[in-house]
């Protein structure tokens, strides 16, 4: 009888074939579907590669945690000063680890320990720095170590926050008044209504 080519519901001869998705015929009788070896090492890389992106994407999840986002709050870093993460305040931008915006709304912090309104209502601050520290509302303060109480300080271990209504500018610019402009490497003021350039 002669044997006819196979069909989905009828045994029957199976022809080799070389194309990708095919089966292909074996020299010991057996059949192997050509392109498999390539199909199977992407699967395995890919599945590594999901895995290895699944675990990044974890450990970003465990340090950034947004809450209250209906306010408009952003946490991200490991944030866990219970005031700083009150949903109370809102349209707030927390960036670093121990950063802290407490009694506080519409400020931006951002730095390592960086840290604005301990300990009144205080408003709209910007706060940019590790360590940096803002004591008061409306304060801009830039770098390391940077302090202002009521004003604007910007510069590595520059101002106080001590004193109100400062303009301190320049790395180790301190103010020892208030109503003060401060301008300068290692510029101080020792009083009220100074201004030091230089």
């Amino acid at each position: 009888d002669t044997v006819n080519n196979f069909t989905n519901s009828i045994a029957g001869i199976i022809k080799g074939s070389e194309n990708d998705g095919q089966i292909y015929a074996n020299a010991d009788g057996t059949g192997s579907v050509n392109g498999w070896d390539t199909v199977k090492t992407n699967i395995q890389t890919n599945s590594t590669n999901i895995t290895t992106n699944t675990n990044d994407i974890n450990a970003i999840l465990n340090n950034t945690k947004f809450i209250n986002r209906e306010g408009n709050n952003v946490f991200i870093g490991n944030i866990t000063d219970e005031d700083t993460l009150s949903s109370t305040y809102e349209d707030r931008i927390i960036i670093g680890d121990n950063a802290i915006c407490k009694n506080n709304t519409g400020c931006i912090v951002i730095g390592s320990n960086a840290s604005t309104a301990a300990s009144i209502n205080a408003n709209y601050d910007i706060v940019i720095g590790a360590n940096a520290e803002s004591s008061n509302s409306a304060n801009v303060v830039i770098g390391y170590n940077a302090k202002a109480r009521i004003g604007t300080t910007i510069g590595y271990n520059a101002g106080t926050n001590g004193y109100s209504y400062n303009t301190t500018i320049g790395s180790y610019a301190k103010y020892t008044g208030s109503y003060s402009v401060t301008i300068g490497e290692n510029a101080s003021t020792g009083g009220n209504n100074s201004i030091a350039i230089g």
